[in-house]
């Protein structure tokens, strides 16, 4: 387990003076800034005489402080390069998976044990919400300030018609039954609806579960104070999260910056990862940024086959990214900007 220093925050925040969106984004970012920062992080963090470990090929657990929250490893540069198409990645050499200390490691390793494994439906989704009624099914009704301060400042909320699609293609790698209800698109998609399964009991039953829609920060929009998720009838707030019973392997948030939010000293960031983890599982896949939701689609139904295929976790999302890396799911997707977003935050490794 590698613990992030302060001193390797300090470097990241000399280095990088653009918001990571830019700083990976192909059509704002230089690539000067960006090589040289992430080579000059990778130094700090991994002295010479570290670097031995990498080579064994054990897994690798990040517990990051301060702005390295924010930070994808699998990004940083191993060697110097002039130009990204040079570049040789951390993701190249190990998989990764974060936890905001060692000793919740062990915490949701014993939990783990304890957990209940009957058996159970393979997989539930909420996708591709159907948001036009979230405007008008409410006129005249009483609206919480989230909700009304969302539908000011958005026109509209974009469609995401290919996460139904990211639903179904993942539905299908894991062979889940209609029996058990996996898809929940358009209204279904809605968190009247999750909330009722979770009264129910039936959350529990569910071994991944996956949102695929809009994601939102706090900051983005007026009286939104915590990370929330965009459903067909209304917010998924973080807050809610903490009721919910669960016992899946693994939450992904296919979502814009989903392992975002308020940074606390000595607590880390207080976001979905936290919040999923109290709900009852022992891994969340996040996003630390906008994400582009043709290679989000890509990542998600990749990282599925190759858990059905019996990889771990972090070995799964490793996988598909450095698929995406050496252009196998197309040239456009090489860049990291559209790769290195998805990061997994808990036991990476079941």
């Amino acid at each position: 387990t590698l613990s992030s220093s302060s001193a390797a925050s300090d470097v990241y925040k000399r280095q990088i003076n653009t918001p990571l969106e830019r700083l990976y984004n192909p059509a704002d970012a230089q690539e000067m800034p960006f090589v040289e920062a992430s080579y000059a992080l990778f130094s700090t963090l991994l002295p010479q005489n570290a670097r031995a470990l990498l080579a064994q090929g054990r897994p690798l657990y990040i517990v990051p402080s301060g702005a390295l929250y924010s930070v994808p490893f699998e990004a940083l540069l191993t060697r110097p390069a002039q130009r990204i198409d040079e570049a040789r990645f951390l993701l190249e050499d190990v998989s990764i998976s974060y936890v905001t200390s060692a000793s919740l490691l062990k915490t949701l390793r014993d939990a783990r044990k304890r957990a209940a494994h009957a058996a159970r439906h393979p997989l539930l989704a909420f996708a591709h919400p159907d948001y036009q009624p979230l405007y008008t099914r409410l006129e005249g009704t009483t609206r919480s300030l989230p909700i009304q301060a969302l539908m000011s400042e958005f026109e509209e909320i974009p469609e995401l018609e290919e996460t139904e699609y990211e639903a179904r293609a993942i539905a299908a790698v894991l062979g889940a039954s209609p029996e058990g209800r996996p898809l929940q698109l358009r209204q279904d998609a809605s968190r009247a609806n999750l909330l009722r399964m979770n009264a129910d009991g039936r959350l529990g039953a569910y071994q991944y579960i996956l949102f695929s829609l809009h994601g939102i920060i706090p900051g983005e929009v007026s009286y939104i104070d915590q990370p929330a998720l965009i459903l067909s009838d209304d917010l998924l707030m973080m807050s809610d999260v903490f009721g919910l019973s669960l016992n899946a392997d693994m939450v992904m948030l296919s979502a814009c910056n989903t392992g975002r939010g308020k940074y606390q000293r000595g607590e880390g960031v207080m976001g979905f990862t936290r919040a999923f983890m109290y709900a009852g599982t022992p891994a969340t896949t996040v996003t630390l940024w906008a994400v582009d939701s043709f290679s989000a689609k890509d990542i998600g139904v990749g990282m599925f086959l190759h858990l059905s295929q019996g990889q771990p976790l972090a070995h799964a999302l490793r996988a598909i990214k450095l698929q995406l890396l050496k252009g196998q799911k197309g040239t456009e997707f090489r860049h990291p900007f559209f790769w290195a977003p998805f990061v997994i935050f808990g036991e990476g490794f079941l």
